[in-house]
């Protein structure tokens, strides 16, 4: 017995020391990292209260701040596990846990990573302040560490650029005066239009009481919105499957990526249980669902995922950087979303609109644009499966689902 409650004692001792070292790490770790405020002076306005992530004494910026700040735009890649910059004058690449930059198509190491921290990107604040990043600014930026003040400065005319592909390190603290204005960033344009006809091959998707394939239905649809979109605005249309073929959801929107396309559309059919319901539902990316029953429409699209041969295995990065991703054109993609629900009511009257929704479609989730997901009908409800096949009831949704997407046109190249 006493050396059973020696050995008793002698592990509490053990979990006793490990608990303390534990609590010192964790305080040693906040005592390294600090948060404060910093100013940033452009040609065109002053910032007071950008955040500066001083990390055992090395700076960090967020990236989105430093776009808002110096007027550029930030893509995020998780399959690369990268965060882009463009910038007025070229772009400028970070890799995630990674010393490694890429600025103006030219590697370089960086003294410090760029990080994830609170799912935010922080870049470190000394490639900030190199010549090399203020090449793709199209000014140099300088700080001064005793008042805490990044600025700008007009880059001398004629001077020799010299391309430094080593470790980069910051130049000499000085303050100056901002500069004039960087050129006007290219507005906004839909050029590219890629039309996701769901289902497809092996998956047939929702079946209705008459046994109408939800595949076969919205690839009619697919193609006639394509013809629409093309003859009205003028725009290049593509479409993820031209035929009865099977894609993996990722795919689908990897496709619109590899176009550059700015806007995707992906068609669908829905269906119930309950036979009786019906109507048309328009919906935008989200992490959370807007009803139980959004979630349950998500949760029908996105089992697709167990007939794909290799399924792709995400990890807490990647998620993040979807999240970041998805953030991004969240704006655009409901104001579309919005845009032709306006323009079903308004045309089909004989519709039920169950208006604008969001849930989490894995379809969309790769996107790089704005994206959303037509529900065009219940395939499930007898009378709507005969409408849904009608070529007069798919005339007149692609030319509601054409005007609303002119409308969003408009509202995005005013800007």
């Amino acid at each position: 017995m006493v050396v059973d409650q020696t050995s008793s004692e002698v592990e509490l001792k053990k979990l006793f020391l490990c608990g303390l070292i534990l609590i010192f790490c964790f305080s040693l770790a906040s005592a390294q990292r600090q948060l404060v405020k910093i100013k940033v002076f452009t040609a065109e306005k002053t910032y007071s209260d950008i955040d500066l992530l001083l990390i055992a004494g090395m700076g960090y910026l967020k990236i989105n701040d430093v776009a808002e700040v110096f007027d550029g735009r930030v893509d995020f890649d998780p399959v690369k596990n990268k965060a882009s910059l463009e910038l007025s004058q070229g772009k400028a690449e970070f890799f995630i846990d990674n010393r490694e930059v890429i600025i103006d198509n030219i590697k370089r190491k960086m003294k410090k990573e760029t990080r994830i921290i609170e799912g935010r990107v922080w870049i470190p604040l000394e490639v900030v302040i190199t010549k090399a990043f203020g090449e793709v600014l199209g000014g140099q930026v300088s700080w001064d560490y005793a008042s805490k003040t990044l600025s700008t400065v007009e880059k001398l005319p004629g001077a020799p650029v010299k391309e430094e592909v080593e470790e980069v390190s910051p130049p000499e603290p000085e303050i100056t005066a901002p500069v004039a204005p960087v050129a006007e960033a290219e507005k906004a344009r839909i050029r590219t239009i890629v039309i996701d006809p769901g289902h497809g091959g092996k998956d047939p998707g929702a079946i209705g009481p008459r046994g109408t394939k939800e595949k076969d239905v919205v690839l009619k649809i697919a193609h006639k919105l394509a013809k629409e979109l093309h003859k009205n605005l003028k725009t290049r249309v593509i479409l993820t499957r031209y035929h009865d073929i099977f894609l993996p959801l990722a795919e689908r929107t990897a496709i619109a990526n590899r176009e550059k396309a700015d806007l995707f559309i992906s068609i669908h059919c829905n269906a119930s249980l309950k036979s009786r319901t019906r109507g048309f539902e328009i919906y935008f990316l989200s992490d959370k669902a807007s009803d139980e029953e959004a979630q349950a429409v998500a949760n029908m699209e996105n089992a697709v995922m167990a007939l794909e041969e290799k399924k792709e295995q995400g990890n807490e990065l990647s998620s993040i950087l979807w999240s970041l991703a998805m953030n991004e054109f969240m704006n655009e993609s409901s104001e579309i979303c919005s845009l032709v629900s306006s323009e079903v009511d308004r045309r089909l009257r004989t519709v039920d609109n169950r208006g604008v929704k969001q849930a989490g479609f894995t379809v969309l989730r790769g996107a790089k644009m704005p994206a959303i997901l037509v529900e065009v009908g219940f395939i499930s409800n007898r009378s709507e499966e005969r409408k849904l096949k009608s070529s007069k009831f798919q005339k007149n949704l692609v030319e509601s689902v054409c005007v609303g997407v002119e409308k969003y046109k408009e509202w995005v190249e005013r800007w």
